[in-house]
């Protein structure tokens, strides 16, 4: 694969509203406010929210109803899941009040300054690392891990060369292995550059005759092509170091992600049987006569400092920094968590804190929005290509260039360090900033009329554009600025931009406009004394200036951006299309080859700002990288 950029330009699905300086917390106080806004929804693109009782309500004839292959009709308050319902029928479409609050949110947060309240503070940052790592043996002792820095051999389990010796020496049956095996062996020096074994002894009996050095199996996973295993040997001039206990926690996330990610998986097994001797090793109390009990790893260095351990030479990275360190470290930007003291999302929306388990009641509620006109308002099941979950290890799209890398030339880092050549550095939280909060661009939607159903395609039955909804949004005791906020928040006081609700936003989905039709405040009647709802014009509740962030807002919320026809996931053209596989123009193939092996970035998300200048800087678009 080539590392030069071909002119082609594409654009991500999605960008970054930048987060301000500081996030501004005061004392929570009450308004005087009380009344609700009646809404109208329609759809400018197709939307879908999926019912959710049943998902094989669109399967074909013959096609499997498994966890793997799923059809969902659109939602509505009909239970799919009884015997005798219809499954597939058209039944009046609801969307929930609670997607549009989360959509209303999200814009509130970013035009507003509020904290990031759906950020899951401690969840663990990972990204697959390119770059080879060195073997080494772990141990467990009275003192604490240790590892000792190995060479490796590659076994020989090709039956093709079962009755003679291939390029990695003498055959040996993979069925004969297991993890951390002793072998006995002698080399020899048939490839300068690569020892390999001539004479093995699978018993765990040393000879006493002969020169016999010895090795650790370690077995990766398994793969189709794959014809060989690795043997663990120490190296004589190293001695055993100990390390620090993060690091065996590391370990232990990087396995966990393997096992979840691979848990129904048979044939891929997510280390299962490595897991076992690990956490075997992490339970037992050690004593002096257990200290040789060894696991084979692989590691990688930063300052001298033995971290990043993996089963695998080629592996996921899981960082030390977690999101909630960078927002607590860039103007605080982690989610709420006193009811004293809260952020303007939080005083309006309410909060819940699992750090300290305080929680505060939202002032709004939304209705369910309820359909107009059920008129031909549907289209023809379709099915959605894959989705790409988030993923924020992608520190070149997530994460804004710490300082210390700018203007030098070659550019790359993670959560815990940047690199400077062949040399890693510790980065300080403090230097590192998120870019922001996500928002996806509108475009025309993109889907499979008449595919088959696979592990990540889903069959749907979405809503076609033009459909109108209407619902309410009821407020209690709230001042009139945050009226003001929610107004804008709601409708944007901008008829060109629209909110994205519902499944596919990437794909173009769910596209919407909210326009506001009715103020209604609860108000004292001077004759009775009793309370009633008065309708007051939106307009005196309307905001009168813009700040920096509502104009970004503003910007990526744009329905007609002139970015329509560019919109996709990164992607990659095989020079040779007869000899290319699917998976050759996957978008992981993207980031892989943009890593440079781990070298320097070749390029960065642009901002919404670059994204949109059709001059000054194209140099900062994203191209497609060619295999």
């Amino acid at each position: 694969m080539t590392h030069n950029k071909s002119q082609e330009r594409f654009v991500n699905p999605y960008n970054f509203v930048p987060l301000e300086e500081k996030c501004e917390r005061q004392e929570f106080k009450q308004g005087t406010l009380t009344g609700y806004l009646e809404c109208t929804l329609e759809t400018l693109t197709p939307l879908f929210i999926p019912n959710t009782s049943y998902n094989h309500a669109l399967h074909k004839e013959k096609e499997p109803k498994d966890g793997d292959h799923l059809s969902y009709n659109f939602y509505s308050y009909e239970n799919l899941s009884h015997s005798g319902v219809k499954k597939d029928a058209l039944y009046r479409p609801v969307i929930p009040g609670s997607e549009i609050r989360g959509a209303i949110r999200s814009v509130f947060e970013a035009a507003f300054n509020g904290c990031l309240s759906q950020v899951n503070q401690n969840k663990t940052l990972h990204r697959r690392s390119m770059q080879p790592k060195k073997p080494a043996l772990l141990r467990k002792t009275q003192n604490g891990w240790e590892i000792k820095e190995c060479y490796r051999i590659i076994l020989n389990t090709d039956p093709r060369n079962k009755n003679k010796i291939g390029k990695y020496g003498t055959f040996i049956d993979i069925k004969k292995l297991k993890e951390g095996q002793v072998l006995y062996f002698s080399e020899m020096n048939k490839h300068k550059k690569r020892p390999t074994i001539k004479h093995i002894i699978t018993d765990e009996i040393k000879p006493k005759k002969g020169f016999w050095k010895t090795g650790y199996v370690h077995i990766g996973e398994p793969c189709d092509t794959k014809y060989h295993e690795s043997l663990f040997v120490p190296k004589n001039n190293k001695v055993w170091e100990l390390i620090d206990n993060q690091e065996i926690e590391l370990l232990k996330k990087v396995l966990d992600k393997y096992n979840m990610n691979n848990k129904d998986d048979n044939e891929h097994a997510g280390y299962k049987e490595y897991r076992k001797i690990f956490y075997n090793l992490m339970d037992r109390e050690p004593i002096e006569e257990e200290k040789d009990i060894f696991i084979p790893v692989y590691y990688s260095e930063i300052k001298n400092e033995k971290r990043f351990f993996s089963p695998a030479m080629l592996s996921q990275e899981v960082f030390n920094n977690t999101v909630g360190d960078l927002l607590r470290e860039n103007g605080g930007y982690q989610p709420c968590e006193s009811r004293d003291l809260v952020c303007p999302s939080c005083a309006l929306f309410g909060l819940i804190s699992k750090q300290t388990g305080q929680s505060l009641a939202s002032r709004i509620r939304f209705a369910d929005a309820t359909i107009t006109d059920t008129n031909d308002i549907y289209m023809k099941p379709i099915v959605l290509d894959e989705l790409g979950e988030p993923k924020p290890g992608t520190v070149e799209f997530y994460t804004i260039m710490p300082d210390g890398l700018k203007g030098k030339q070659k550019k790359y880092w993670t959560y815990d360090y940047t690199k400077e050549g062949s040399k890693s550095f510790d980065l300080d939280p403090k230097k590192l900033r998120v870019r922001g909060r996500k928002f996806y661009w509108h475009h025309e939607p993109k889907y499979l009329e008449n595919s088959k159903l696979k592990r990540m395609r889903q069959r749907i039955r979405p809503l076609k554009d033009g459909a109108t909804f209407t619902f309410r949004v009821y407020f209690e005791q709230i001042a009139e600025d945050e009226l003001k906020q929610l107004q804008w928040a709601l409708d944007f006081n901008d008829l060109s931009s629209a909110h994205k609700i519902g499944r596919g936003k990437p794909l173009g989905f769910g596209s919407v406009k909210v326009t506001i039709k009715k103020l209604m405040l609860r108000q004292i009647d001077k004759n009775s004394g009793s309370w009633i709802l008065k309708d007051q014009s939106i307009e005196k509740y309307r905001m009168e200036h813009s700040t920096k962030s509502m104009e970004n807002v503003l910007k990526i919320t744009r329905f007609e951006n002139g970015l329509e026809d560019k919109i996709s996931y990164p992607k990659v053209t095989p020079t040779d299309y007869a000899k290319s596989k699917p998976n050759d123009a996957a978008s992981h193939q993207w980031f892989n080859k943009n890593s440079n092996n781990r070298k320097d970035f070749s390029q960065v998300l642009p901002t919404i700002e670059e994204e949109l200048d059709e001059k000054d800087k194209r140099n900062k678009w994203l191209k497609v990288l060619k295999k």
